[in-house]
């Protein structure tokens, strides 16, 4: 489905069943938001109120959806239980990225600054999508950054589970990534065991879909995940973001050379990534002591 069939078949499905206080949807650009396309629905007094970036919601179908059918029904229905405030901030998740992730249009969107990332809020349909929450909408709803916030970290518990694996068993296996998921693939609340010289992945799965994993950066807010590492490790580690969706762990013991880690998170950045899981040139570290996180070297110190 291309650009435009995709837009105009989106709105043909939601237009019949607005609520009463809305009176029309359309797709345009709003001034002073983002500069770029919306679903905007009109509001009984005339007010717009743009729900997310329509190029948001396309990229998103083109990468899981292009063959299927969309919108269906479940979709459509997600998006007018999000005009709910009550029904909304059950699905209301905070993510990390950078500030050149949004440019100049951070303000415009609630976030929150954590070390040099930011958090900020998308609403959670499914596990294809999950769209960017702007100020304009969290006004609609009646909530503010706060609000977002404790919202997000009952839902983040609620409906994900951190987990690691272990990269090198991974490698040893030639990269056959069905055996990571069959037997090293683990919950962080199990008995599952851990070697000390082993670099692990550390990411979030969705609860009720077992082979879904993202946003899994997430996991630097929840100390029990951390502590869990350093325990078994018996030492402090380094943190190294490999996207917004996975951190590679590794004991200090076990990297001597810190500038060539922070080089390894560079080039996996301007090499593999698309710019939308980008998350950081910079290498973290986790105190087992004080179970805090600082910055341990940036591209900007190297």
């Amino acid at each position: 489905m291309d650009y435009v069939t995709f837009c105009e078949s989106l709105l043909a499905k939601l237009g019949p069943i607005l609520p009463d206080k809305y009176v029309s949807a359309g797709i345009r650009c709003i001034p002073g938001l983002m500069n770029c396309p919306f679903l905007v629905l009109t509001h009984q007094d005339g007010r717009k109120v743009p729900l997310f970036p329509i190029h948001e919601l396309y990229s998103q179908y083109r990468k899981y959806h292009w063959e299927e059918q969309f919108p269906d029904m479940e979709f459509v229905d997600t998006i007018i239980d999000s005009l709910s405030p009550g029904k909304a901030k059950e699905r209301i998740i905070h993510v990390f990225g950078n500030a050149q992730m949004f440019g100049d249009y951070m303000e415009q969107i609630p976030n929150r600054p954590w070390l040099n990332l930011r958090i900020y809020y998308r609403l959670y349909v499914n596990e294809r999508y999950f769209f960017t929450i702007n100020n304009v909408l969290m006004t609609e709803w009646g909530f503010d950054e706060e609000a977002l916030f404790l919202f997000a970290k009952q839902n983040y518990e609620r409906l994900f589970a951190p987990v690691c694996f272990s990269l090198n068993r991974l490698l040893l296996n030639h990269a056959d990534f069905s055996c990571m998921k069959e037997d090293y693939h683990t919950s962080i609340d199990s008995d599952f065991p851990l070697e000390r010289k082993d670099l692990w992945a550390l990411s979030a799965q969705l609860k009720n879909v077992s082979d879904w994993t993202g946003f899994g950066a997430m996991v630097l807010l929840y100390p029990q995940a951390l502590s869990y590492l350093a325990e078994k490790g018996q030492e402090d580690f380094y943190i190294m973001p490999s996207s917004i969706h996975e951190l590679f762990c590794i004991p200090c013991s076990f990297c001597p050379d810190l500038g060539a880690a922070l080089d390894t998170v560079v080039s996996i950045n301007q090499t593999i990534l698309d710019p939308d899981d980008l998350l950081s040139d910079s290498v973290y570290l986790y105190s087992r002591e004080t179970g805090k996180i600082s910055i341990a070297i940036t591209q900007e110190q190297s």
